[in-house]
């Protein structure tokens, strides 16, 4: 009876170190796939750069670029994917092409729930969870203690951009991706302190990042102001995001906010919809020749570039009634 209980005993010993065994060279065999995988991957966008895009060393020498090409093939094995994510953005960044980048979505997975816009030098809090509302207007100054321009020099190295005003539009918004401010070492908990100012008092609010956060769940400082400027009246149920008008009769005001880089298609959770340009021309068209119209504003704060031409067709439509 205790040979046979000694030789059960044995049997689970040899399958529990088969087991861990197993365990083991999978998780080693994963890695090096992984780490293969990601070197390819790697070596693809500096191909296929090399290979297609018309100025790749205007910016940057052939020699760094290689090199950091290089240096992250090797650092691959000891990266998470969101650093990988990272460090590929990075070396795109060192061109200085808006248009050459790639998606990081395990980068943007957090998002501390603000919204900031800069305001001149200044990064103000236009939107923030209910809780925080209290930050709506205020100057964010400090994150972790860290001063907003040392963190700004940091994440600086992340986003493509051609500009100032490019730079700014992105950097307003990575600067809430808890990712990024960890890579970067301005926190190392999902708690962090973000320390706004108004009237030289400072206010330090700790929080934590959420996950695929809504826009729609966020209050907002326009919902403050007893009348809102014509620049946010966008209505989803009746505008199209990428453009949109209102007459304004008081002021004998047609104001277009023109928000498209495209013409001809929209993109719709990630599929190509119709454009409706061509409806809204005719309405505008409509307007000016039943309205007395005094001023034509383009708005085009939102538009972040690209070759839609629909703001010069519409002026040259409406020249004649202005």
């Amino acid at each position: 009876m205790m040979i046979c209980e000694i030789k059960k005993r044995k049997k689970i010993f040899v399958i529990a170190i088969l087991f861990i065994s197993i365990i083991f060279i999978s998780k080693i065999v994963y890695s090096n796939i992984r780490t293969k995988k990601w070197r390819e991957d790697i070596q693809y966008v500096a191909t296929t750069l090399n290979k297609n895009h018309p100025n790749l060393y205007e910016n940057t020498s052939k020699e760094k670029f290689n090199n950091s090409i290089e240096k992250l093939k090797k650092d691959v094995p000891n990266l998470k994917q969101y650093e990988i994510e990272l460090r590929i953005q990075e070396i795109l960044s060192t061109l200085r092409d808006g248009h050459t980048k790639v998606d990081t979505p395990k980068l943007a997975e957090e998002i501390y729930p603000l919204r900031l816009i800069w305001f001149k030098d200044k990064l103000i809090a236009i939107e923030a969870e209910d809780k925080y509302k209290d930050v709506l207007g205020k100057e964010l100054i400090k994150i972790n203690d860290v001063p907003i321009n040392d963190v700004l020099k940091k994440i600086n190295k992340f986003p493509s951009y051609e500009n100032e005003q490019n730079l700014k539009v992105v950097n307003s918004n990575i600067i809430l991706w808890y990712k990024v401010l960890k890579c970067y070492g301005i926190t190392n908990s999902k708690n962090t302190t973000f320390t706004f100012k108004d009237n030289d008092k400072e206010q330090n609010i700790n929080m934590y990042p959420i996950r695929n956060l809504k826009d729609e769940k966020l209050a907002k400082l326009r919902d403050l102001s007893p009348k809102k400027p014509v620049r946010i009246e966008y209505d989803p149920k009746r505008d199209d995001i990428n453009y949109w008008y209102r007459y304004i009769k008081e002021d004998k005001i047609l104001y277009f906010q023109d928000n498209s880089a495209t013409q001809g298609i929209v993109i719709k959770n990630n599929k190509i919809v119709k454009d409706g340009f061509q409806e809204l021309k005719d309405k505008i068209q409509k307007t000016v020749e039943s309205e007395k119209i005094d001023k034509f504003i383009i708005d085009v704060r939102y538009n972040r570039g690209g070759s839609f031409k629909g703001s010069e067709i519409l002026y040259d439509n409406l020249k004649p009634y202005l």
